[in-house]
C-alpha cells in the first residue's frame, strides 16, 4: 500500500478526474481497472480509502461491489456496468468480422477504441474503429471500410454503426506516439482493444515510453512484446499511391464538407458538445468533437512531474487520439 499524505494526495486526484470523465457520460468504474493506472504498490483498498476519507471525491459516485457507480435516483445500478460489458464485447466482436473481411493487405493495426475499449459501452455508442495502415494507403483502406460498413447494415451483418473515427498510416503513427500526448491520449492508447497487429501494436506503445510516467503499470503490461511481427506486403506501389492520393483529394473532401454541414446542423440544435471537426491529411482522419477537447482538459490535471502529479502544466501539443466522440472515461 501507499504511504498517506502526498500519497493520498495522488490518488485522490487521479480518481477524481477518472470520476469527472466517467460522470459525463453517467457509466461506473471497476477499482480492478482503475487500479491498473496507480503506481506499483496501489491496491484497490488504497482507493476505497481515499475515496471514503477525502469528502470532495465522492460527488455523485458511491461504491458498490467493487465497482464506483453513479448515483441515479437514489439507487446504484451496479447492473448497468455489466450490460455495458456485454455491449463491449459484441462491438469488439464486430470489429473482428470488419477486420477479417477487409484482411490486412492495407491495415497494419486494427482496434476498437473508445466507450467499447473501457468496457463501459451503451445501447446508443457507436463502435469506434482505430486503424494504421501501410505507408501512402490509409484512404484505399478507408474507402474498402466505408463500402463494407454500409454493406454489413444492409444485410443486418451488424446493428451497430462502425465510427471510422482515428485512421492513420505507419509513418504518420510512428511521429504521432513519439511525443508525449497527455494522459487522455496515453489512457485511451493503452486500453485500445487490438483484433489485428498485436505485436506490432505493443511495439509501437514500446516507442512511446512517455506514457509510462502517466501510467506505469498500465503501460508495463500493454508494451510487453507480443510474438514476431508479421508484415507480408511491401511498399506501397506506384498505382496504390496514386489512388490513394485521389481518395484523399475526393473523400476526404467530401468528409470535411459534411463534417462542417452537420456542425451546423448540431449548433441549431444546442448541441455543441457534440460538434466535432474532422483532421484530413493524405495521412491520416481523425475526427476530434468538442466533448473530446473538454475530456483532454480534465486530464490534464494528472500530467506528471518527477515529484508526482502537477496541476495545470505547462503547454504542450496535444496528439490525435485512437478514438471519437463516443469516449467513456
Amino acid at each position: 500500500m501507499l504511504t498517506r499524505g502526498e500519497g493520498d494526495e495522488r490518488l485522490a486526484t487521479l480518481v477524481n478526474v477518472v470520476l469527472k470523465a466517467a460522470q459525463m457520460h453517467g457509466s461506473s468504474v471497476a477499482l480492478s481497472d482503475l487500479v491498473q493506472l496507480l503506481p506499483e504498490g496501489a491496491t484497490p483498498k488504497d482507493i476505497a480509502d481515499v475515496f471514503e476519507v477525502l469528502p470532495p471525491l465522492p460527488g455523485d459516485y458511491a461504491l458498490k461491489d467493487g465497482l464506483l457507480v453513479p448515483k441515479l435516483d437514489n439507487d446504484l445500478p451496479s447492473n448497468d456496468f455489466n450490460l455495458r460489458l456485454r455491449h463491449s464485447v459484441a462491438n469488439t466482436q464486430v470489429v473482428r468480422w470488419l477486420s477479417k473481411v477487409l484482411g490486412n493487405r492495407e491495415a497494419l493495426i486494427v482496434a476498437v477504441s473508445g466507450s467499447t475499449s473501457y468496457n463501459a459501452a451503451s445501447s446508443r455508442d457507436d463502435v469506434d474503429l482505430f486503424s494504421v495502415t501501410r505507408p501512402q494507403t490509409m484512404w484505399f483502406f478507408l474507402a474498402k471500410a466505408l463500402i463494407l460498413t454500409r454493406v454489413s447494415r444492409v444485410f443486418r451483418r451488424s446493428n451497430v454503426p462502425i465510427d471510422l473515427s482515428c485512421l492513420m498510416d505507419e509513418d504518420y503513427a510512428t511521429r504521432v506516439f513519439a511525443k508525449d500526448g497527455g494522459a487522455l491520449f496515453a489512457r485511451d492508447a493503452l486500453v485500445a482493444e487490438v483484433v489485428l497487429g498485436q505485436a506490432r501494436y505493443a511495439s509501437l506503445l514500446k516507442s512511446a515510453p512517455w506514457m509510462k510516467r502517466y501510467f506505469p503499470k498500465l503501460y508495463e503490461r500493454r508494451s510487453a512484446p507480443a510474438g514476431a511481427q508479421k508484415n507480408p506486403w511491401s511498399k506501397s506501389s506506384f498505382w496504390e499511391r496514386c489512388i490513394n492520393l485521389f481518395l484523399f483529394k475526393t473523400l476526404g473532401s467530401y468528409i470535411q464538407a459534411k463534417a462542417t454541414f452537420h456542425n451546423h446542423v448540431l449548433a441549431r440544435e444546442g448541441k455543441g458538445l457534440s460538434a466535432f471537426r474532422a483532421r484530413v491529411g493524405p495521412d491520416h482522419l481523425i475526427y476530434e468533437s468538442a466533448k473530446y477537447n473538454r475530456l483532454r482538459e480534465i486530464y490534464e490535471d494528472i500530467r506528471p512531474t518527477q515529484d508526482g502529479l502537477q496541476r495545470n502544466s505547462s503547454s504542450y501539443e496535444p496528439a490525435p487520439r485512437p478514438s471519437s466522440e463516443d469516449e467513456s472515461r
